[in-house]
């Protein structure tokens, strides 16, 4: 490839990283729950794309000043990696780890903003090796965390984010190219796109590190192939040439997979298909309507708890909390709760007691005559807003249902507490 050729080709790859990333945060800024880890996925993010952004300007124009400023977002990112892995994992890294990334922050900081790293070979490996085993050990850390406090579907987006980091190493590493001569073509823009990717894929409770991996190595293959097809219309099938259309070809097959999903997700936050399911749901009473959950991906992992599963509870107070909140309570949004000093920190803590007790990660008022609560098993991930709307309209409903229904319907007619489970 020409020189020209292959500088425009390393710009175009790098814009279409910096577009995927804008997707993902427009998404989350038009879905906002104000959670801490979407507060810090979006910093991590805001780093990416403008590493990414101003990076293919300094390409394409080599004015100094924007080598001077790409630093800068460079310098903050592996700030944004640790804040983004704590969110994760519900904790703070260990003390070590909080000094090593604090001194080396604010060091490639300083050498940045003084404009030290331009041409600097040596800053620049330190700067590559700082980054790269900033991502491994936050990796390793959110991988081997204490899971206990963790629910099913946080485990799960656990294990997919750490496929997304260790993926991401070899992909960073081919963008210091001119230092490491042997690399062929850099495509590191593809490595905040593969996490993209495992935060918007659709979760589901089979779910395991495994099946994440070989959805990312199966999007390698499909590159692979429309490299080859590019090769094959271009006349030439030397080795060689495939190192110069894979990365190209590996970004396209990202940027349409993933801006793909944003549209399905936006199209299901919007209700369509929530609408259909409630249009179908059986509403003769309380018990089919439950029932019906199951169909619904959100609620397919449900716990109806009656008075009776209560006992030892403050059943009174439990509801009078819940009835003010009026909404459904994550998990979080509870221990946050319990830690402030409120008049109902001592409701909160029963609450996460009780959903702890139950693997579930959310918790609403389904019934005040009888009492009943209703619990769900959901992933707490940026840009849920919608999915809230969604459980808040089924509580209701909940609630209506069993008003409305007679007395020999009732819950407590029953006995026990209805788990659901996929496939039942």
């Amino acid at each position: 490839m020409p020189h020209d050729e292959a500088l425009y080709s390393d710009v175009i790859i790098t814009w279409l990283g910096a577009a995927g990333a804008w997707g993902y945060v427009n998404f989350v800024l038009n879905n906002r729950t104000g959670s801490a880890l979407e507060r810090n996925t979006l910093f991590l993010f805001y780093c990416a794309l403008a590493l990414l952004a101003l990076r293919g300007f300094q390409w394409l124009f080599d004015w100094p000043w924007l080598t001077y400023v790409r630093y800068l977002p460079t310098a903050l990112l592996p700030l944004a990696v640790v804040l983004f892995g704590e969110s994760l994992m519900r904790r703070h890294v260990n003390l070590p780890m909080k000094v090593y990334v604090a001194a080396g922050t604010v060091v490639f900081v300083f050498l940045a903003v003084f404009d030290l790293l331009r041409g600097q070979r040596a800053l620049l490996v330190s700067l590559a090796a700082f980054e790269l085993s900033v991502i491994i050990l936050t990796g390793w850390m959110v991988w081997r965390t204490d899971r206990s406090k963790l629910t099913s579907s946080e485990s799960r987006l656990i294990g997919a984010i750490f496929v997304a980091a260790m993926v991401s190493v070899p992909l960073i590493l081919t963008d210091y190219r001119d230092m490491l001569t042997w690399i062929p073509r850099r495509f590191g823009s593809a490595a905040p796109l593969v996490l993209v990717y495992v935060l918007v894929r659709l979760h589901h409770r089979a779910d395991t590190v495994a099946r994440v991996f070989r959805e990312v190595v199966g999007m390698f293959v499909q590159a692979s192939v429309v490299a080859l097809s590019f090769m094959a219309m271009s006349g030439n099938l030397d080795a060689s040439e495939f190192s110069q259309f894979f990365p190209l070809s590996l970004m396209l097959v990202l940027v349409f997979t993933i801006f793909y999903r944003l549209k399905a997700v936006s199209v299901e936050s919007r209700g369509v298909s929530f609408l259909q399911w409630l249009l179908h749901a059986r509403m003769s009473d309380l018990q089919s309507f439950l029932t019906s959950l199951r169909r619904l991906p959100l609620t397919r992992e449900h716990l109806l708890l009656p008075e009776a599963d209560l006992q030892g509870y403050d059943v009174e107070r439990l509801l009078a909390f819940l009835d003010r909140e009026r909404r459904i309570l994550s998990l979080t949004q509870l221990r946050q709760q319990a830690a402030a000093e409120s008049a109902g920190r001592e409701v909160a803590e029963r609450l996460v007691s009780l959903l702890e007790r139950h693997g579930m990660s959310h918790v609403g008022l389904a019934g005040r005559q009888p009492a009943s609560l209703l619990l769900l098993n959901s992933p707490l991930v940026p840009g849920a807003h919608f999915e809230e709307v969604k459980v808040n309209v089924i509580l209701k409903l909940c609630r209506v249902l069993q008003r409305v229904q007679r007395p020999r319907d009732g819950l407590s007619d029953t006995g026990q507490h209805t788990l659901a489970v996929p496939g039942a």
